[in-house]
């Protein structure tokens, strides 16, 4: 160890005065890796003045900041007796690390990147991934995802996107569903492992991009999942994720489930999971048109009130769009049949009806989410939220202009059970 640079350290470190001096000279090294021209400090207390020009006794700082002289600083060091210290050597000494130019601290973390990265490459390398899938896949992690924060717990993060890359590669190959916890017991022997939190979302994200998905920004977390993982292949929540529905006939390529065709023939509404839908190939309906409606109270008034009179197809959506409504709008919208929507007239209600009509083209017709019945029926008493409102701003459909502009202005929404006397109306005249 040098003693003489180790005393000289001492020196300023004894006066806490100076750290303003040598916390210049580490930016100059972060900067230029050089300790060379002038520091500059700016308006310094009469504490610090008082010590810099006691240091500097042949300078006459005459303005309000200091102007210090690198040079200067080194003469000083000189008639003190240390006239072969490096002033970056002496600057690392004083915070006990050696200070690194951004420059080289870019070098040495794109060398822990790229030893991260052919890391992941080795472990691909053990399996059966063809080479091609590697490399595209690295390089989507590269690009969209690499978090270099993430360093630090390098093994745990490498051993996430190893499993991630593992569970992409399988649905990519893949020709049928598998479910979740299925995939999560395949690729990593916990069935769990996929199923929410970090690793669950980190899936999401990475089949988003290598699958080209695109989802609507205004949807829930858990929405978003479901959709993309249904896109990729990977089977969510089967069970629970229903939608309702009365007067739907459904088809597999083994003929009609008869279950849903009992139901019918007894006049029953029914519930139907997406786990019975994913092997559907066709509906039929009761009459040329479906009629769907967000809210649950006003599809059971509609049920009721025509499931003795007359022969009608129905879905409710609950207030929101599962994933199970939108594959049954899906499997009607390529039938000869017409879908009217329904919802409440507020952000939210005019958001999911925009999201259908985006998914399903000209098959779905807004029905009474529009000006005039806005207009015609009592609002809720409660303002719509500011943070609601500019969901509204996202809908680019020019036929909800008119009712977007009253409704930014009149800031109340109108729900669907003020004019279920003109949903009954319109479905008796059709």
């Amino acid at each position: 160890m040098n003693t003489n640079i180790e005393k000289c350290v001492n020196i300023f470190k004894k006066d806490k005065r100076y750290d303003i001096i040598f916390e210049k000279f580490k930016k100059k090294i972060s900067n230029t890796d050089k300790i060379e021209g002038s520091i500059l400090i700016k308006n310094p207390t009469k504490d610090i003045r008082r010590a810099i020009e006691g240091l500097l006794y042949f300078k006459n700082f005459k303005s309000q900041d200091l102007h210090i002289n690198v040079d200067d600083f080194k003469r000083v060091l000189v008639e003190l007796g240390y006239e072969d210290i490096d002033l970056k050597e002496l600057t690392n000494r004083y915070f006990g690390k050696v200070i690194l130019s951004n420059e080289e601290k870019k070098k040495r973390e794109n060398i822990v990147i790229e030893n991260f990265f052919s890391k992941l490459r080795e472990k691909f390398e053990n399996s059966l991934l063809k080479e091609e899938f590697i490399k595209q896949y690295i390089e989507l992690v590269r690009e969209n995802y690499f978090d270099k924060g993430k360093l630090k717990e390098q093994e745990e993060e490498l051993q996430k996107l190893y499993y991630c890359g593992m569970a992409i590669y399988d649905r990519f190959i893949a020709e049928t569903p598998i479910k979740i916890a299925f995939l999560g017991e395949k690729i990593t022997k916990d069935p769990h492992y996929f199923d929410k939190g970090i690793k669950g979302n980190l899936l999401v994200k990475l089949l988003k991009i290598f699958n080209n998905i695109e989802v609507d920004e205004n949807l829930s977390e858990t929405e978003k999942a479901q959709e993309v993982f249904y896109q990729s292949k990977i089977e969510v929540n089967t069970i629970s994720n229903y939608v309702t529905a009365f007067g739907i006939r459904l088809f597999t390529k083994a003929g009609e489930i008869k279950a849903y065709s009992e139901f019918i023939k007894d006049k029953f509404l029914y519930n139907i999971p997406l786990e019975h839908l994913k092997n559907v190939v066709k509906v039929e309906t009761q009459c040329s048109s479906v009629f769907i409606v967000e809210n649950e109270m006003v599809f059971v008034r509609l049920y009721e009130h025509f499931r003795e009179k007359k022969d009608i197809s129905l879905i409710c959506t609950s207030g929101q769009l599962r994933l199970a409504s939108l594959v049954l709008i899906d499997l009607l919208s390529k039938e000869n049949c017409q879908i009217y929507y329904s919802g409440d007239i507020d952000p939210e209600g005019i958001g999911i009806l925009n999201r259908v009509i985006e998914k399903s083209g000209n098959r779905v017709i807004p029905w009474r989410v529009n000006l005039e019945t806005y207009s015609k029926y009592e609002k809720n008493e409660n303002p719509i939220s500011e943070i609601s409102l500019k969901k509204l701003d996202s809908i680019k459909d020019t036929r909800f202009a008119d009712l977007i502009l009253a409704m930014k202005d009149i800031q109340r929404a109108c729900y669907q059970e003020s004019f279920i006397k003109e949903l009954i109306n319109d479905i008796e005249n059709l």
